[in-house]
Formats: C-alpha cells, structure tokens, sequence
C-alpha cells in the first residue's frame, strides 16, 4: 500500500542515517515497503550497505539515469506495483520519527 523510496546516487556514508530514519519512522506501521533505488555509476554504496543491518530492499538500476528520470522511474515503478502511497527520499535527507504515521492517517 505505502512504498518509500529512498534514491541514492554514490554517497554510501550519508545513506545509513537516512535509512535509518525512514526505517524507524515505518516501523510498526503495516503494509510499508522500504526501497533503495541505487542509482550509482559504481558499487560503493551497494558495497557499504552489505555490512551494514538494514531491513530496507536495495535495488540496483541497471544503467545510469538523471535525476528527474529516476524519480519518474520510481513513480511508475510503483504505479505499475499499484502502490496507493508513493513517498521519494533522497540519501542525504532524515525523516521525521512520526513522518509516515502523520502521512496515511
């Protein structure tokens, strides 16, 4: 029902906090699903999040797209996976403990 996206572009050190905090805001609430949409011309960030605990999804795009482009190819990703609630996140943002809560109620 509710899909975050978190669109990460080759900063491996300033998406762990991020992913932490849209996890901890989600957690509890049912039918959230937390994807990391790599968008990396490397492997760094993937490289960094494998030693890392995370329980967020990580996607890695087969080739490299603009900004804009990405965020449209989330957006009908989750069109297309009829997501009611779509939220994009990039990696260097922090989400507000009561974010997702306040968002779907």
């Amino acid at each position: 029902m509710y899909r975050i996206y978190i669109l990460s572009h080759n900063r491996p050190h300033s998406i762990l906090q991020c992913i932490k905090s849209v996890e901890r805001a989600a957690k509890g609430i049912r039918d959230v699903e937390i994807i990391i949409s790599e968008n990396s011309p490397n492997a760094n960030v993937i490289n960094f999040l494998g030693n890392e605990n995370i329980k967020s999804s990580i996607k890695k795009r087969k080739y490299y797209m603009s900004g804009i482009d990405h965020i449209n190819f989330c957006l009908n990703e989750a069109k297309v996976d009829k997501k009611k609630y779509v939220c994009i996140f990039h990696d260097d943002d922090l989400m507000e403990e009561n974010f997702v809560k306040k968002t779907i109620t």
